[in-house]
């Protein structure tokens, strides 16, 4: 994602070798999770999700891209 840290909004970029189901969620460092960001089918190709931070403080969360393959987990940093 980029910018990280951020203060307002964020851009989670992902790029996918073939059409497949792609979910993206955000977890606090608890790993609850706090929002879905997508939760649908995707085509081949880069895929951009914009995350306004709304309602969360500053601190570290975590997004968790879910695909057939398997989880990526990365961190995102929320900073005033």
């Amino acid at each position: 994602n980029y910018p990280n840290p951020f203060s307002e909004n964020t851009v989670i970029e992902f790029y996918l070798s073939k059409s497949q189901h792609a979910k993206v969620c955000i977890y606090d460092q608890l790993g609850n999770k706090l929002f879905t960001l997508t939760d649908e089918s995707h085509s081949k190709g880069k895929h951009r999700i914009s995350f306004n931070k709304a309602i969360l403080s500053d601190g570290i969360y975590y997004y968790r891209l879910i695909l057939n393959e398997g989880i990526i987990s990365k961190k995102l940093q929320i900073i005033d």
